[in-house]
């Protein structure tokens, strides 16, 4: 957006948001008593302050009341910011049709709606509404040091650019008098205390933007299904922290845990305490990866959040403000190499504790073919289905299992060729894609034991090489020495080479005895 769009602030104007005004801090602010101020009530009778005109920080001069920007904004600095108009960003889709509106939606689908005149033809005293995707200096929340990410973990985060105009000290302030002569009255924000409703623009500050509808009144087009799959790559180490341990992880404040999981025995407990973090992290391969997997569940709650960052850039936010338990899939096919993914639960709260368990983190790569059990990922690719209120999927695997999931991970028991179907319904219509013979799962192979042992050999990770050549269950230089014992008669004619060809050469020789034993050293 930054390199494409034109940019509002400049990063170095500092931008602030007032918040609800209650009766005792109004009282503090201009030395007076609500409603004893007055002795001119229409009718000699004065209104509560729950409706009253005061609570909007005016102030009868005798006269009239006069709009004020005096009370509650000092500690709402967002930082000096830097974003993009959302009027740009709708631009890109074609627009925004007169009379209609834009919902600006979080990643935990909080949202602001707007009418299209605040966005296209914004009162000069609330400013455009602008997503921003760097701050610096804020007090507000969070961190505020650069770009969205963990340098500005409230980022990407919207908000009215105000003018100066209606601060008694020359700062831009997005103020109550800004919302009601820039907003028409069924769009005012209210923070509700007490029972009381306090107009505020604190929740037009929407942390974690990460999409824009426009509203219209033409009838939504019917969806078109279209999904993909991915199997299994077996890059991450101990995803499912059945070691009892967190072996294969570096982390911080964590711990394997018994007490909640999604499976087996074990699950990673990672414990934030106040004002800190707590995370796990690996370095994972991503060259043949698509596809991240992993099961969460976040005891959320105000500032407090999940974030999943690859090498330092978060390229996941998750900020639950209740407990949320389920399965979350994060696209990384752009990556090659090594790269280092860390799971971080960050409390920004002065007091508690923050408290999120980890299971089944597990990539997933291209491919729809192998041996049981077939682990497969699939992914909607679905179009017209923006809108969750009205969008429902159902998958059919071929097998005699389903699925309502939106990103399902089924695993294929027995071998066959299975078709695959998703049906995907909106508000307009639904559609079916079929895929015939998608899935192919090819019978195990038929093995042996080598000479001298009992056990079967063993595929230990899973990429169906069976490395554990002696079958003992541990992957050691003794089944490399085996290995090199047999590599160049009893193997070929004893057991099927694609399960031993380490190489990939389509032949057992000493490349496969030389490619097992870098293996094993790595």
């Amino acid at each position: 957006m930054e390199a494409n769009l034109p940019v509002y602030g400049d990063g170095l104007t500092s931008y602030y948001f007032q918040g609800p005004v209650f009766e005792g801090e109004w009282e503090a602010n201009y030395g007076v008593w609500f409603p004893e101020y007055r002795n001119d009530w229409p009718g000699g009778i004065a209104p509560s302050w729950d409706e009253s005109e005061e609570k909007w920080d005016r102030f009868w001069n005798g006269i009239e009341y006069v709009q004020n920007e005096e009370v509650n904004w000092q500690t709402k600095n967002l930082g000096t910011l830097k974003g993009t108009d959302v009027k740009d960003l709708c631009d890109l889709a074609g627009g925004v049709p007169e009379g209609s509106s834009v919902r600006i939606i979080a990643t935990d689908n909080a949202y602001k709606e707007l009418p299209y005149a605040a966005v296209y033809t914004p009162d000069t005293r609330l400013g455009p509404y602008v997503v921003t995707w760097w701050s610096t200096g804020g007090g507000e929340s969070g961190s505020t040091g650069g770009y969205a990410g963990p340098d500005y973990t409230t980022g990407m985060r919207a908000t009215f650019l105000a003018d100066d105009s209606g601060n008694p000290v020359g700062e831009h302030v997005a103020g109550l008098g800004d919302m009601a002569w820039g907003l028409p009255s069924e769009y005012w924000y209210y923070y509700m205390s007490g029972g009381i409703e306090y107009p505020s623009l604190g929740g037009y500050t929407l942390k974690y933007v990460d999409r824009i509808w426009i509203s219209t009144d033409e009838p939504v087009p019917a969806p078109v299904a279209e999904f993909t799959a991915g199997i299994k790559t077996n890059q991450v180490v101990n995803g499912g922290f059945e070691t009892g341990d967190l072996a294969g992880w570096t982390s911080l404040n964590a711990a394997a845990s018994t007490s909640v999981k999604n499976s087996g025995i074990y699950s990673a407990k990672l414990t934030a305490p106040a004002s800190g973090s707590a995370y796990i992290e690996q370095d994972i391969d991503l060259t043949d990866v698509s596809t991240l997997s992993f099961w969460r569940k976040s005891y959320g709650f105000t500032d407090r959040y999940l974030q999943v960052m690859i090498d330092g850039t978060g390229v996941a936010h998750y900020p639950d403000a209740s407990t949320i338990t389920r399965v979350e899939k994060i696209d990384v096919s752009g990556y090659s190499g090594v790269h280092t993914v860390r799971f971080t639960a960050v409390c920004d709260a002065s007091a508690g504790l923050f408290t999120v368990y980890l299971d089944d983190a597990e990539d997933f790569g291209p491919g729809t073919g192998g041996i049981p059990p077939l682990t497969v990922a699939f992914t909607d690719l679905s179009e017209k289905m923006e809108d969750p209120a009205s969008t429902s999927w159902l998958w059919d695997f071929g097998d005699g299992a389903t699925s309502t999931e939106h990103y399902p991970i089924h695993t294929y028991t027995a071998a066959g060729t299975y078709t695959v179907t998703l049906t995907v319904t909106n508000a307009g219509g639904s559609d079916d894609e079929v895929k015939a013979g998608y899935i192919t799962v090819t019978p195990a192979p038929v093995l042996s034991p080598f000479p001298g042992y009992t056990a079967l050999p063993k595929d230990p990770d899973g990429d169906r090489l069976f490395e554990d050549v002696n079958g003992d269950g541990v992957f050691s230089f003794g089944d490399i020495r085996t290995f090199f014992e047999y590599y160049d008669a009893w193997i070929p004619a004893n057991e099927p080479i694609e399960c031993f060809d380490y190489d990939d050469n389509a032949v057992i020789g000493f490349g496969d005895v030389r490619a097992l034993f870098f293996e094993w050293g790595t």
